[in-house]
């Protein structure tokens, strides 16, 4: 029976990439750019550092430390989307679900964002695969967070929206459920295999199911 699930950060419970693009395009316009290309943004979003982004898109106009500050600047006034409700969650903490955070990014700034969301408290672990013996879309990270916590492959779901985890999730045994987001789409996921009985419009969708899918037991 699953018990604990595993919640992936970016574009799942919060938007994060067309956050960033939109603020890129902002940033793009304080230097005279006309446009960024989305599908070169995404590429090099999905693969490069930071820093590295903010030179190769700015680096020819400015400093990467004075495109750096004036992106921030940005970030104050163009806030991320919260895709999750939290009441949805502190109800599902209530039927004695567990959940999880399993992320690539940074603790800092995995923080950061749980404290945005209001969810920090309530998430039981907080994986930070970066500083694990394997990362994401490794399924043998999934391996690792079961020997760490004695939990067994049939007591935990993993939700996200992307293909690559999909794959995961799949090749290491775990009850994987999609998101559609910006980045991939249901006929992708199907395609794959994964039944449209495991693949949800939004998080809070999924989240429902849930709850009344535990009242059931």
């Amino acid at each position: 029976m699953w018990k604990y699930l595993i919640f992936d950060i970016d574009d799942t419970l919060l938007e994060t990439f067309m956050n960033s693009y939109s603020i890129f395009l902002a940033l793009g316009k304080q230097y005279w750019i006309e446009n960024i290309d989305q599908n070169e943004f995404l590429e090099q979003y999905m693969w490069w550092d930071f820093d590295k982004n903010i030179e190769h898109f700015f680096g020819e106009y400015d400093s990467v430390e004075n495109a750096k500050q004036h992106y921030n600047e940005l970030k104050k006034t163009m806030l991320k989307k919260k895709f999750i409700d939290v009441t949805y969650l502190e109800e599902l903490a209530g039927l004695w679900y567990k959940y999880w955070v399993l992320t690539n990014g940074p603790e800092v700034k995995t923080i950061e964002k749980l404290d945005y969301l209001w969810i920090k408290d309530q998430c039981s672990v907080i994986f930070h695969s970066w500083n694990m013996q394997y990362k994401k879309p490794n399924p043998l990270v999934f391996t690792q967070v079961l020997e760490m916590l004695g939990v067994d492959v049939s007591e935990i779901i993993y939700i996200w929206d992307a293909l690559v985890d999909y794959y995961a999730a799949r090749d290491a045994w775990v009850a994987f459920y999609a998101v559609l987001t910006w980045y991939t789409s249901a006929e992708d996921f199907i395609k794959e295999w994964l039944t449209e009985e495991f693949i949800y419009e939004d998080i809070n969708s999924l989240l429902l199911f849930l709850l009344w899918w535990k009242k059931q037991q």
